[in-house]
């Protein structure tokens, strides 16, 4: 955000999150007050994928998506965790980073299933990336990773065109603290 600007008023962030889903069911979203964060609503017809409307399942090739938190093994929640954890901390965020002067910054989320249950392809994760770069996200977060004996070339050219946009990527680290991410080569 230009540092010139006194007021945000009418700018939306949008918010592209690759992971489980998020259950659009969560009390957190139906109770949710807030005006200014909001999951995504896709006003382009004919995109990428027919029916999207919040999203994209690639896993399960579906624009219904449905990522409840667990109370057992059935489902992930991940990716409801994620985006409630980016939910909560924006206001919050925004205003210790650049000051009150953008509290009327608006978060759009847009939430990309490419995994269930620890299984997911490179396809689903291109597909959303892709998904992501063609519905202007200018963020991405990436909570997973996987150990390839040679990185993916398809995977690096969308990982370079995410560069060459200059969008910011989050990514899960150290997630298994019995795997040495200086030994061991971890991707995207």
């Amino acid at each position: 955000i230009p540092s010139e600007l006194t007021t945000t008023e009418g700018l939306t962030t949008k918010v592209a999150i690759l992971d489980t889903g998020v259950d659009l069911n969560n009390p957190a979203w139906l109770n949710d007050n807030s005006t200014n964060i909001v999951l995504w609503q896709n006003a382009m017809q004919g995109g990428c994928v027919a029916g999207d409307v919040n999203g994209y399942d690639f896993f399960n090739s579906t624009p219904t998506m449905n990522d409840p938190i667990p109370d057992d093994l059935s489902s992930d929640g991940h990716g409801t965790a994620v985006t409630g954890m980016i939910r909560s901390d924006f206001p919050k965020e925004v205003n210790e980073v650049l000051g009150s002067n953008y509290a009327n910054l608006d978060l759009d989320i847009i939430t990309l299933k490419i995994s269930e249950l620890n299984r997911g392809t490179v396809f689903d994760a291109l597909c959303a990336i892709y998904y992501a770069l063609e519905n202007n996200a200018q963020v991405m977060n990436m909570s997973w990773g996987f150990r390839p004996q040679e990185y993916p070339s398809v995977l690096a050219n969308a990982m370079q065109e995410v560069s060459c946009a200059q969008i910011p990527v989050i990514t899960s680290a150290g997630n298994n603290p019995a795997i040495n991410l200086d030994e061991v080569d971890k991707f995207p």
